[in-house]
């Protein structure tokens, strides 16, 4: 069996030049200090590991970078979809051939090319087009301006050639799957990425040519990020070590790959998000709870409605009330987050109380929700116990429309 070996190489000068824009219209941010309350000002520089904004008060102030947990570009609504964005046109028409094989970029069957995308141990994300691949790595075209090589024993997971989705359902991350283009799975070990995908599987050695498979799943265990996390409109998550907003609302970034440095430089409108502290927070909608207790009983702790944070990656949740779900955190916490909303679809009935309690069962926060009250904020202490519950009482209407929103739950460490 083949042993991966760990070699990441940037190809290349990187540097991204993402469109420069109206960054003057774009500055409006929310900090999230490290006690996880949020501020919402008006960015005007981030230099030195300094942020200079205005508040809301209008008065000029400053923050240490060190001094907050995560930052949020709070931007206007997109007039075009992520996948009409100019790059992704781009690598459309530059790398999905014709049906008749002219390559100019027009389907005469109007049917759309893929973009794919590249997800790496650590957690980051590369949306891009493969380049090629040499065996054991893969050459990675990132958002139409960086091309990154890295070994396979980095990679969690490929879309190359469509979408690798459906293949994560029932996948136990314990061998390696290949998926098809027709849909079809491999269990096995992948021996190398090239012209042709070869692996072990079933106790024999199969050679896929690379155009008939979609991608790869990789059961390559996940490393911890390092450095900050920056994320892009485009949908990539970048690990970067130091960051700079000019007054123009430029971007530039900094990360060590390899004993040197590479930088990248785009619009202010191309950042969505940066987490500054990624060891010092977690999100509570990607834990598992312990145990979920409702009107029928005990259940497990799996099936939550899960609520996506595009921006930040701290998705949320929805519970129907009555209800009480309990975590098992995997480190002690020190704080708990999170915004909890009564849709306006619940308003005429809905009437109930949303408790935050400790591991030792101590009460932290309780909060009525009703239609004059449809939205708090919670932001308590968890006494640096590794447990916490999260439950829903009924008010005077009872338990009808008891459905609440727990928006960006972050718990601090």
């Amino acid at each position: 069996m083949t042993m991966r070996v760990s070699v990441m190489v940037v190809v290349g000068l990187w540097v991204v030049s993402i469109a420069a824009g109206a960054a003057c219209a774009q500055n409006s941010w929310q900090l999230i200090g490290r006690d996880l309350g949020e501020e919402r000002v008006e960015l005007t520089r981030l230099e030195d590991g300094v942020v200079s904004f205005v508040d809301a008060s209008g008065r000029a102030r400053e923050r240490a970078l060190s001094d907050l947990v995560a930052a949020v570009h709070e931007l206007p609504p997109p007039e075009r979809t992520p996948r009409e964005l100019p790059w992704i046109t781009r690598q459309l028409q530059r790398f999905t051939p014709d049906r008749d094989g002219s390559g100019d970029g027009d389907d005469p069957d109007g049917l759309p090319g893929f973009v794919g995308r590249l997800e790496l141990v650590d957690g980051q994300v590369w949306v891009g087009t493969l380049l090629s691949a040499d065996g054991q790595s893969l050459s990675w075209f990132v958002e139409d301006s960086v091309v990154i090589s890295v070994a396979l024993d980095r990679v969690r997971s490929a879309s190359i050639h469509g979408s690798i989705d459906g293949a994560r359902v029932g996948w136990d991350g314990i061998d390696d799957r290949v998926v098809l283009g027709n849909g079809d799975v491999l269990d096995g070990f992948v021996d190398e990425i090239g012209e042709r995908v070869r692996m072990e599987t079933g106790g024999r050695v199969v050679s896929l040519p690379m155009d008939r498979v979609a991608g790869v799943l990789l059961a390559n265990p996940p490393i911890a990020a390092e450095g900050m996390v920056l994320r892009t409109v485009g949908g990539s998550v970048l690990a970067v070590d130091a960051i700079e907003i000019s007054l123009t609302g430029r971007v530039r970034a900094v990360a060590a790959r390899d004993g040197g440095t590479v930088e990248m430089v785009f619009g202010g409108e191309e950042a969505l998000s940066l987490v500054v502290a990624p060891d010092g927070v977690g999100a509570l909608g990607l834990i598992e709870p312990a145990e979920v207790v409702g009107p029928g009983g005990m259940s497990g702790g799996d099936g939550l409605a899960m609520v996506v944070d595009e921006a930040l990656g701290f998705d949320g949740f929805v519970l129907r009330g009555p209800v009480v779900v309990r975590w098992a955190l995997p480190r002690p916490a020190r704080r708990f987050a999170v915004r909890a909303t009564l849709p306006p679809a619940m308003w005429a009935w809905g009437d109930c109380e949303v408790v935050v309690l400790m591991g030792d069962g101590t009460e932290a926060a309780r909060e009525r929700l009703w239609a004059d009250r449809p939205s708090v904020e919670i932001n308590v202490p968890l006494g640096g116990m590794a447990g916490m519950s999260i439950a829903i009482e009924s008010g005077s209407s009872g338990p009808v429309q008891d459905r609440v929103v727990f928006s960006r739950p972050i718990v601090g460490w």
